[in-house]
């Protein structure tokens, strides 16, 4: 599947044939929102609960050896790479533009130093508690954030509005993913056993197999 066809689709929310490759998206330009991204910035419009409801979100079980940087320069090629991920909308709800970079925070916070009772309180916590709202006008519309559950259990917490990525484009995000990350890790080291990455069920690395999705849940 092209890159091109993703990154259009991501945005359009219109089903693609495959084999009609479109021109990618330049930065800097605006486009009109569909229909259906209009239907979502009008339900964002009466609050932030209601803007938050559109967040699809998902747990990666990172095991073994964690690689911070690795998955740092994993996230930020994702996100140069699809427009999609680097747009944000007029405040009128208008027409949608596209950043040439965008920041890629991701926090990671370490839980591993706690009682296991504790810490399962907190991760607990962590991973109920209520949906953040995203700035639909100065982005972004993703969020990255590591848990560090032990020294070698990892979660990685990915979110993203509905009116950014569809479902379908969420999918694709999160198998390049996995897949730069195994890159990344062979590229700085050879030795030790590296992390293996939770992602949707058919999908292998080539230094490891990647499990099953943990978790996924929308709206």
């Amino acid at each position: 599947m092209s890159q091109t066809t993703f990154q259009r689709n991501s945005v359009t929310g219109v089903q693609l044939e495959k084999e009609k490759p479109l021109a990618p998206i330049i930065e800097g330009f605006v486009l009109p929102l569909t229909e259906a991204q209009r239907e979502m910035w009008l339900g964002t419009q009466m609050g932030p609960p209601a803007s938050a409801a559109h967040n699809e979100s998902c747990i990666v079980s990172l095991d073994g050896r964690f690689e911070l940087e690795a998955m740092r320069r994993a996230i930020e090629t994702v996100v140069n790479r699809h427009e999609a991920l680097r747009a944000t909308f007029s405040p009128q709800g208008e027409y949608q533009q596209f950043s040439p970079s965008a920041s890629v925070e991701m926090p990671l916070l370490d839980l591993s130093r706690l009682e296991a009772m504790l810490r399962d309180a907190e991760l607990h916590d962590l991973l109920t508690e209520g949906r953040q709202s995203f700035d639909l006008v100065n982005g972004p519309l993703f969020s990255f954030r590591i848990i560090r559950v032990e020294e070698d259990r990892h979660l990685l917490v990915f979110t993203v509005h509905h009116i950014a990525c569809d479902g379908w484009s969420y999918d694709i995000v999160l198998r390049e993913l996995g897949s730069l990350y195994s890159s990344n890790v062979k590229q700085e080291s050879s030795l030790g056993r590296c992390s293996s990455v939770s992602m949707p069920a058919g999908n292998k690395s080539r230094n490891g197999a990647l499990k099953e999705l943990l978790l996924r849940s929308s709206g």
